[in-house]
Parts: C-alpha cells; sequence; structure tokens
C-alpha cells in the first residue's frame, strides 16, 4: 500500500499507510520500526493539514512511550492529540485518549482508583461510537483495575463484557487477552477449575492465531515464488 501511494504520489495515502505499518510494527513490539513510520507519517500529515491523522498519530506515539512507561513522553503526545480532537470536536478521539491516559496511569504509575475515573470518562465519550475494538481495550483494562483493588465480581463482569465484544467482532488478540485476564481473576479469587477453563481457551485461540499467521506467510511464500 505504501509503495502503491508513493508511486501516484498522494501524501494523504502515503501517510495513511505509515501509520497503518505502524501499527502492525506496534502489536509485534517493534516500537523503534513503529516510531520510524509515525515520523514519516506526522511529517505529511503536519504538511498538508490533515489534523484528524495528526491526531490520530499523536496519539498511537503516546501510546508507544506508554508501553514503554515513559509518562512524561506519553502525556506530552496524548496532550497533543487531545488539543487536536477538542479542535475537530471528535468525541470518540477524545474517548480514546481519556482511555489511553488511564492505561499509562494503570500500567506507569500503578495507580488503578485514577485509571478508573479515565476509563468512565472515556465510556461516556465512547457511548455512540461504533468502535467496537476500543470498547473492548477499555473493558479490559478496567477489569485489570479492578482485579488489582482485588474486587473480583467487578473485574470479572469487565472481563467477560470485554471477551464478549472480543468474540462478537473477532478480535482475536483481545479473546487472547480477555481470557487471560478472566483466567488471572479466578485463579486470584480461588476458582481454580473457571480459571483453568478460561486459560484452556485462551491458549486455543493462540494456536489457532498462530496456524492463521502461518498460514498467511505461506500464502504469501507461494504468490511471490512460486
Amino acid at each position: 500500500a505504501l509503495d502503491l501511494a508513493r508511486s501516484i504520489e498522494h501524501p494523504r495515502f502515503i501517510a495513511l499507510s505509515s501509520s497503518i505499518l505502524a501499527q502492525l510494527h506496534y502489536v509485534r513490539e517493534d516500537f523503534s520500526k513503529a516510531s520510524t513510520e509515525l515520523q514519516r507519517a506526522i511529517s505529511i500529515q503536519r504538511e498538508i493539514d490533515d489534523d484528524a491523522g495528526l491526531a490520530y498519530s499523536y496519539l498511537n506515539f503516546g501510546k508507544i512511550f506508554s508501553v514503554k512507561k515513559n509518562i512524561q513522553r506519553a502525556t506530552e503526545y496524548f496532550n497533543l492529540s487531545e488539543t487536536l480532537y477538542q479542535q475537530l470536536d471528535d468525541t470518540e478521539g477524545l474517548g480514546m485518549v481519556n482511555l489511553n491516559r488511564g492505561v499509562l496511569v494503570l500500567n506507569a504509575a500503578e495507580r488503578p482508583h485514577q485509571a478508573l475515573g479515565l476509563f468512565n470518562a472515556a465510556e461516556e465519550k465512547l457511548q455512540t461510537s461504533d468502535n467496537e475494538y476500543e470498547r473492548a481495550r477499555l473493558h479490559y483494562y478496567r477489569g485489570r483495575a479492578y482485579q488489582i483493588m482485588e474486587l473480583w465480581d467487578q473485574a470479572l463482569k469487565n472481563g467477560r463484557e470485554s471477551l464478549k465484544i472480543s468474540e462478537q467482532n473477532n478480535f482475536g488478540g483481545m479473546i487472547v487477552f480477555s481470557s487471560n485476564l478472566l483466567s488471572e481473576i479466578h485463579e486470584d479469587a480461588g476458582n481454580y477449575k473457571e480459571s483453568l477453563d478460561y486459560l484452556h481457551a485462551s491458549n486455543n485461540m493462540k494456536d489457532s492465531l498462530y496456524n492463521l499467521s502461518r498460514e498467511a506467510l505461506t500464502s504469501d511464500a507461494s504468490a511471490r515464488y512460486g
């Protein structure tokens, strides 16, 4: 897609392709390549005044620093993203910023109570959105916050909701994460049979995702080399 965008010299498509590649590298935890693609996207988006694309790129840069637990840098990029989403009157975008601020507070600062406040703010903004993936993430991380606080019922409720949304939309990675979370919560609460059931479900999904990836790679190789 990036090569095609370059061949037709379409800046917005080039930026979009770089943004998509950044997401792929992020999922694979190759943060160096993800950063490189985001820098390319941001440079173009600034030049062509693509504020919506720029806001999303800033958000994703913040997520990279969040994973690295660099609170200052993550916050800087979340602030940049939030400012643009406010100017665009983009409620869904503001909800995603709140969600990722909550993830940062939960993982890097280890403040679950503060994180819950941000998750609640995110939920309010995402109510009218059809972005089911972000809703699945919201319930997953809220479940983790309740897990840390040892509030098992609330943790299980959110874990189940995350799993439900993920299964309805075939979000394979989130199914794995949600199943793992539910397994951990049940184990913490002393429900060992339920914990094992969710662990098996998570492992089965991991195997399925691995097989799909292997099939995709094999198909790609066949297409390229015959």
